[in-house]
């Protein structure tokens, strides 16, 4: 999957969020440490809530106190970590969006004339917008949603080994096939991605080049073909875009169906368990 804002040499997005992050890869490691600590925290409340109505239905009060302090104590830890996670997101954010842009445009600047020729200057001024601003949503995305989500199972396949070896192992079939569709449906949604983002940033650079130009645009009357040309642009951007979300809709509601059947599988572990 290439990176839909690059020129040249082609790039990955993996390995363009790669290059761009290391300066900052400290706090992109405190926000990573902060999911970890907020997928375990999602994983022991249950536990805790459980054996808190269990000790209740027992009317066995022994130890009801240190298990509810132990609950506010992950509460209390969640939000410290969403807390932490705040504020290395607020260091790390900014400071990628203004490196990315110093990059590209140095990158720029070693480009021969002939590149200038072949591209519009709102063109270009779309892409660098584009890479500086959605990178940060990107890297948002895939810690809070992708890494927090994968943590969370992993924890829960290693306390089910406690439980019963034969369910932890059916979970983990399921989880590697769970990976293998997220993967393939996301380098599907990268490239469908990127064909959008390229045709978005060609309709922002004709704006920007129409609006630069607008003397000669009047003096030679060309405003029908200004508008034309934008037109199909907005066109073939629109169809892009639509392709883009209905795959994703289709992909999420599947995610959505699979970590159903993985919620179902839960539950009837514990019944298991219990009987």
């Amino acid at each position: 999957m290439r990176h839909a804002l690059s020129w040249g040499k082609k790039i990955t997005v993996l390995n363009f969020i790669t290059t761009m992050s290391k300066p900052f890869r400290w706090y992109l490691c405190g926000m990573i440490a902060a999911m970890c600590m907020v997928a375990a925290d999602n994983n022991i409340k249950p536990y805790l809530i459980k054996t808190i109505i269990n000790d209740v239905g027992r009317n066995d009060y022994t130890y009801i106190w240190i298990i509810v302090g132990i609950y506010a104590l992950s509460q209390t830890m969640m939000v410290g970590a969403w807390a932490f996670f705040d504020w290395c997101n607020s260091k790390f954010s900014p400071q990628l969006t203004s490196h990315i842009i110093k990059s590209m445009i140095n990158k720029i600047n070693s480009y021969p004339y002939q590149f200038f020729q072949d591209h519009l200057s709102g063109d270009i001024m779309s892409k660098i917008s584009n890479a500086a601003h959605r990178t940060p949503q990107v890297i948002d995305t895939v810690v809070i949603e992708m890494f927090q989500l994968s943590i969370t199972i992993l924890i829960s396949v290693i306390l089910l080994t406690t439980v019963s070896i034969w369910f932890a192992l059916a979970m983990f079939v399921w989880i590697s096939v769970f990976v293998l569709i997220l993967y393939f449906s996301m380098r599907k949604a990268g490239i469908l991605s990127g064909n959008a983002a390229e045709v978005e940033a060609k309709a922002g650079g004709l704006i920007v080049d129409y609006l630069a130009n607008m003397f000669s645009v009047k003096i030679f009357a060309t405003h029908d073909f200004e508008n034309k040309l934008l037109s199909k642009t907005l066109n073939e951007y629109i169809n892009k875009s639509r392709v883009k979300i209905l795959y994703l809709t289709v992909f999420f509601t599947k995610q959505g169906l699979i970590y159903s059947c993985y919620i179902i599988g839960c539950v009837c572990g514990t019944f298991y368990v219990e009987c």
